[in-house]
Parts: C-alpha cells; structure tokens; sequence
C-alpha cells in the first residue's frame, strides 16, 4: 500500500508540474528580435518605430536596423511598423516562446524613392532648428524623444506628462494663459479631463500648447486627444508653462519640405 501510495503522489505531482508548465506557457513572455529592411534594396532602417499595439509599447531600430523588444506576451498580436518616407505596416504575429526573429521589409513612398539618405537629411535640418531655438529659450526646457514616447503605455499624452513629472492641476475656469484663482491637484494616476492646468509657483496655470507648430486653442484638453506613440518629439518649457508637441506626420511633411519654425522670443509666455 506504501509503494502504491508513493506512486500515486509522484503521479500527482507530475500531472500539478505539467498543468503548472501549460499554463505558465500559455501566459508565458517571450523576447522579440528582428530586423526592419528596404524592401527594394534591403539596406536597414535605422530609427524604425515598432510597435505592439495590444501592449501599447515599442521600441526604435538601431542604427542597423536591428530592434529586441523583451517580456512580449506569447500569443497573437498586432505590429506597427512606421518609417519616414515608407508605407506604414501593420500586420499579426503568432508570437511562440522560442525567441522569435522578424524580418521586416518596408515598401518606399515617393519620398523614400529619391534616397533614405535624403530624408534622414531633412529630418536631421529640422532637429537641429528644433535644437537651436530651444536653446535661445530664456528658460528651462525638457526634451522628451521618441524612444520615451515610443515606450510608454500611457493612455493619453497628459496622463504621459503628469507621469513624466509635470505638475498638473483642474482649473477652475478658463481664461486662457492666465492664473486660476482655485485649482484642485490631479491624480497621480494622470485624469486628463480634469486637468487642464499646470500647477507652477502655487497657482494653477493653463500652459499655451502647440500642436505641430499651431497653437491650440484648448490646450492641454487638446492635447489629451493624442496618444504618446503619435508624437515624434515633446518640448516642455517653464516646467510646463508652455508645450510644444510634434506629430509623426508633422515630421512626415518635414520630410518632403522644411519649414521655417518662429524664434522663441516672438512667440514665448513666461
């Protein structure tokens, strides 16, 4: 009776490890590797965006194209690939646990046609424009890049701020870039649509924000309508007191013609 007792146990004790197993396995991670290519020529993509929309979060290719996006949920999901200049991609993949490897190829728009080289070119102008007049700022200035954006799983680009350090605060009326007599703290949780304000030397502010070099005209209320993935580039000035966020189409259109961005003494409130 002994020994059928033991096997009994050890058979229990199988059958709980491979019930255990199956199902770690089916709510398993696994890590991502791949490659994002010229689908003409299969030069890499360097600076690629990659994205698990389910997760909402991804990861930039490196200078050779290459991207690993770990702790990624086994199972079926949706990927967006964006590049300046190439077709969007979006596409599922049936993710294992055996370290899968992509291989990516973009087709080229008419933009890309003329040269990756061309378009990184422009891109790189209008960073450095973006550069130069943040730094003939009177006041501090905050950079957030793509990568942070690319990564968060805020659900808004306010929730993103108040998550990034930026005091916010719900005004109490609106009167443009002007003081609140009253304000209530937002969340630590974010609460976009209770916070419209920014809270700066004790009083809650409505910060002017530019969208795409536009200014809006609800600010931050504007703003929350956008998710962090969207965005190419946000500058914070004054801790908040003006933003200044930068869509990916907006770079887009840089890519085809620059434009040029108003100096900070004309348009800036402290």
């Amino acid at each position: 009776m002994i020994g059928r007792a033991r096997i009994f146990l050890l058979l229990l004790f199988v059958a709980t490890q491979l019930a255990a197993q199956q199902s770690a396995r089916a709510e398993g991670r696994t890590t991502v590797r791949g490659v994002v290519v010229d689908a003409l020529n299969g030069d890499p993509l360097p600076n690629t965006m990659i994205r698990l929309v389910d997760d909402r979060r991804g990861v930039l290719a490196d200078s050779l194209g290459r991207f690993v996006i770990p702790n990624v949920r086994i199972g079926t999901q949706l990927v967006a690939v964006k590049q300046y200049g190439y077709e969007e991609l979006d596409f599922e993949v049936d993710f294992e646990a055996d370290n899968p490897s992509l291989r990516i190829e973009l087709e080229p728009g008419p933009v890309a046609l003329q040269g990756f080289d061309v378009v990184a070119d422009r891109l790189a102008v209008m960073k450095q424009r973006m550069q130069s007049r943040r730094n003939a700022a009177p006041v501090s200035v905050r950079v957030i890049d793509q990568e942070r954006l690319n990564r968060s799983a805020a659900r808004d680009m306010v929730d993103f701020l108040n998550l990034q350090g930026v005091q916010l605060a719900s005004c109490a009326t609106r009167r443009g870039p002007q003081a609140a007599t009253s304000f209530q703290p937002a969340s630590s949780s974010g609460g976009s649509s209770m916070s419209s304000c920014v809270l700066r030397r004790g009083q809650a502010v409505e910060p002017t924000v530019y969208i795409d070099e536009a200014r809006t005209i609800w600010g931050l209320d504007e703003l929350a309508m956008y998710k962090p993935y969207e965005m190419y580039l946000v500058e914070v000035y004054s801790n908040g007191g003006q933003v200044r966020a930068y869509t990916h189409n907006f770079m887009e259109r840089m890519a085809r013609r620059l434009i040029a961005l108003i100096h900070v003494g004309l348009w800036f409130d402290r």
